[in-house]
């Protein structure tokens, strides 16, 4: 699959992450990886009239829920 990143963003390039406490619900500017990427698609989906109501880091880094 040439091209594509193929591990969740954030996680390391081999293995996984450390546990997740310092991950929880992404507290800190360092855990919270990928938000300008959710921020973004958040504001198109608004746009778009999609009915949602906000966005939460969650226990692993790149986690992220609607």
């Amino acid at each position: 699959m040439g091209g594509f990143y193929q591990r969740p963003y954030g996680w390391p390039k081999d293995g996984f992450p450390e546990p997740q406490g310092q991950y929880y619900c992404g507290v800190g500017a360092s855990n919270a990886l990928g938000r300008k990427v959710i921020e973004r698609a958040y504001r198109c989906m608004l746009y778009s009239e999609l009915k949602i109501s906000g966005i939460n880091a969650e226990v692993a880094p790149g986690q992220w829920e609607y």
